[in-house]
């Protein structure tokens, strides 16, 4: 690869730029193809499926580079001392320096992707709500979405704590989703807040709520989630005027 190269997201330039022999150049090109295909289906027919999997392509993107760049990290730490005689150690390292430009391109792309979201109408989430296969990919797409910006959710408690449902949106407010929620489902009880990722705890968000508390809302919760898992978050914790709270008994 040519010093101070400016690598694009796709795969085509990496597979004319890149040097060949990088076991993670194949994962790479993978997830460049994934993201130009999801890219072009959101462009044609946009919807809050086809905006999570963008979203989801570039996260991927993001993982495949970092690996990439950890496999040359290694190579170049053996290449003084007769490491591989087949892998150029100026080449390693003008590729490592374009692997580093990759964060601006996706931080980009991924705020394009945000920015370009297209909200689910009342009969997406009808269908969603209903089917459990759907609704799985819906909360995983979701709580991905949550770990790059806050979002505004809705909470109902079902029959069961796995039956309980989120609705969440970056921009539509907690109460109007309630609203949505409430009738989809036909549960009569809810609260809204908004939804982040724990700063301290890795696979914890937190839940400022912004309605009313519910019994036994965090134990209901963390059933739910491990119910739809794997998930990006196992657990939460519920926050009240900034303050974490604990579980209100279930019969209060």
């Amino acid at each position: 690869m040519k010093k101070n190269a400016t690598p694009k997201l796709d795969a085509a330039w990496w597979n004319d730029n890149a040097p060949d022999g990088l076991a993670g150049s194949t994962t790479l090109v993978k997830t460049l193809r994934a993201h130009t295909k999801a890219a072009e289906a959101h462009r044609d027919a946009p919807t809050d499926k086809t905006q999570q999997a963008v979203i989801g392509s570039i996260d991927a993107i993001e993982e495949s580079a970092d690996d990439l760049a950890d496999e040359i990290a290694k190579l170049l730490k053996r290449s003084p001392r007769g490491g591989r005689s087949d892998v150029d150690p100026d080449d390693l390292a003008n590729t490592a320096q374009a692997l580093k430009k990759f964060s601006k391109l996706i931080a980009a792309s991924r705020a394009a992707a945000i920015k370009a979201g297209h909200g689910a109408d009342e009969a997406d989430h009808d269908s969603i709500l209903e089917d459990d296969e759907a609704y799985g990919e819906y909360l995983r797409a979701q709580l991905r979405l949550m770990k790059i910006i806050p979002l505004n959710f809705a909470f109902v408690p079902g029959r069961s704590p796995e039956e309980s449902r989120f609705l969440f949106h970056r921009i539509k407010g907690g109460k109007k989703l309630m609203l949505s929620l409430k009738k989809a489902t036909g549960i009569k009880r809810g609260t809204w807040g908004t939804a982040k990722p724990h700063p301290d705890s890795k696979g914890t968000m937190i839940l400022e709520l912004g309605g009313k508390q519910l019994p036994a809302m965090k134990m209901r919760i963390t059933k739910l989630l491990k119910a739809f898992k794997p998930l990006p978050y196992g657990k939460a914790t519920i926050e009240v005027g900034g303050d974490e709270v604990e579980d209100i008994p279930e019969n209060e």
